[in-house]
């Protein structure tokens, strides 16, 4: 895989890297499970309406969501993936209500949460789902338990999602920085093309959801009012 190995950006052009971030490398390496993973569910994705993976499995989630058909399945594929890896030791995912336990003989060093598809109440019309995951260092002994997973974020190996739409692109960090990564199908690996991503310091757009705007706080409902009225916000002032 071209992503796995090592990498390094320079303002032109991507190219090997003969020394790498010693954390990247690790992820790279050791969570080869991502690259594998994130080209199964794309490919599930893609071919949801001929496999008749679309529609309700007949279940709910930890949330009281129901779930899809094309949920479950990329739920397996995680847990499956995660256990075989010798990476993990514990799970917890959006679909479980309680930690995913990897036997004794597989347990690794680290511990993973996930929502396994995002935003799957878009899979019927098309609309661009993603996978969300988390990955810390285990710090209790024997099976992963919940204060592996209540650390706060700045203990995180890494994080990212990987987004299935028009492309299928993983965005990562660990921790020094934001690297976006596109799916090539033609040659099944994933390319560095979006190299220190960053959050432009002025747009024109927001996006966030107002269907849980009655539980905002105070300050953050005017925040939100003057990034949509500016003008009214100045004069007001």
């Amino acid at each position: 895989m071209r992503w796995a190995p090592a990498f390094e950006v320079d303002d032109k052009l991507i190219i090997p890297a003969s020394s790498i971030d010693k954390t990247v490398n690790l992820i790279f390496n050791r969570f080869s499970w991502q690259i594998i993973l994130f080209q199964a569910i794309s490919s599930a994705v893609r071919k949801a309406g001929l496999a008749n993976l679309y529609g309700i499995a007949g279940n709910t989630n930890v949330q009281g969501e129901e779930v899809k058909k094309l949920d479950e399945l990329s739920n397996e594929l995680m847990i499956n993936m995660l256990r075989s890896s010798y990476a993990c030791s514990g799970m917890v995912s959006e679909e479980n209500e309680e930690i995913i336990d990897v036997e004794e003989g597989k347990r690794g060093k680290y511990v993973v949460s996930f929502d396994p598809l995002d935003g799957s109440s878009n899979i019927d019309c098309l609309v661009s789902i993603g996978t969300i995951f988390g990955i810390w260092r285990k710090i209790t002994e024997g099976p992963a338990t919940k204060a592996d997973f209540m650390q706060p974020g700045k203990a995180m190996v890494a994080a990212g999602y990987c987004l299935y739409g028009s492309a299928t692109i993983v965005v990562l960090s660990t921790g020094h920085g934001v690297n976006g990564f596109m799916l090539d199908p033609s040659i099944g690996e994933f390319i560095l093309t979006h190299p220190k991503m960053r959050v432009p310091e002025k747009g024109k757009v927001y996006s966030i959801n107002e269907g849980y705007a009655r539980f905002w706080s105070k300050g953050l409902t005017e925040y939100i009012h003057t990034r949509k009225f500016p003008e009214v916000s100045l004069t007001a002032v």
